[in-house]
């Protein structure tokens, strides 16, 4: 196996107690490897590894400690003669189209280069297995009614509505990806099976997974594509907050936090505070020199 570079470490063999010097060597190692991380931790295929004798671009190192352990880098972009391109068909039969889709974008901004890797890819599938049980139970009952959302559920849809609007214009689709996770854990919380919102939802996620998506679009009783659907536009009414969290503190000095009316007026905001008996430690009986309420984030009390 023809050698990359070498670099000087230090492991500590504990069982030997001894420490001992030594020199790691880089290698090359077929794409493949990356799948059977688990597959690599035992003395036997770690011989089976060394036993291969073609070049390959992935760089592989190991680092010994009490447990064996290894772990993969990638310097190269793919190509055929560097034997480092990785076949979808593999990852399609394992995981799905839409999981591969979505973890493409995942992975970072899409105008930048990044290294392949598959370890994060569990958390994408799982996103979707998440995203189907809001339609069907594990015993493949159907769950969604014709009931109305809530303000809650409205307020977590057409937040994500707003981000993923705005993040496919930016072709950021990274942090849709991330939005639309959060915004299932949210239903989720919520027991959320309501078609008003689950509808809007299947729009907005077709572009990054649109074989589930076009599956549960009929599901609710569509005769035509989800891909012929109007796209969702988010209400501002909805966002708005009902309550708002100011940070209490005395001389700059953060002591607790209060929640008032998102509409509370500056006068009733500073009698509230000063009723407050938390605040009759920090003024020690002393009249506040001034009163400062920055709207919706701040209450500095001057003693």
């Amino acid at each position: 196996m023809r050698k990359r570079c070498f670099d000087v470490i230090k492991v500590n063999f504990k069982l030997l107690s001894i420490s001992l010097d030594f020199f790691v060597k880089f290698i090359f190692a077929d794409l493949k490897f990356v799948f059977f991380n688990n597959f690599l931790k035992n003395k036997t295929s770690f011989n089976v590894l060394f036993s291969v004798r073609h070049s390959f671009s992935l760089e592989l190192f190991f680092s010994l400690s009490d447990i064996f352990e290894i772990t993969f880098e990638c310097h190269a972009l793919m190509s055929k003669s560097m034997f480092n391109v990785v076949n979808p068909d593999m990852i399609v039969e394992k995981y799905g189209a839409d999981t591969l889709r979505m973890y493409e974008m995942f992975l970072g901004p899409v105008e930048q280069s990044k290294p392949w890797d598959t370890n994060g890819i569990d958390g994408v599938h799982r996103f979707l297995k998440k995203f189907w049980s809001l339609f069907y139970s594990r015993t493949d009952e159907y769950l969604v009614k014709e009931e109305p959302a809530t303000k809650d559920e409205l307020k977590s849809l057409h937040k994500l509505i707003k981000k993923v609007t705005g993040d496919i214009e930016q072709f950021s689709y990274n942090t849709s990806v991330s939005a639309f996770m959060i915004c299932v854990n949210e239903l989720s919380t919520l027991k959320c099976n309501k078609k008003e919102v689950l509808e809007q939802f299947i729009i907005i996620l077709t572009p990054f997974a649109p074989h589930i998506c076009e599956e549960l679009w009929h599901t609710l009783g569509h005769d035509t594509s989800v891909c012929d659907a109007v796209w969702p536009a988010y209400n501002e009414e909805y966002l708005k907050e009902d309550t708002v969290n100011y940070t209490i503190s005395f001389n700059g000095k953060a002591r607790f936090n209060m929640e008032f009316a998102a509409d509370e007026s500056s006068e009733a905001i500073q009698a509230a505070v000063l009723a407050d008996e938390r605040s009759q430690k920090w003024i020690e009986g002393k009249t506040p020199k001034k009163i400062i309420v920055v709207p919706k984030k701040i209450v500095n009390v001057v003693v």
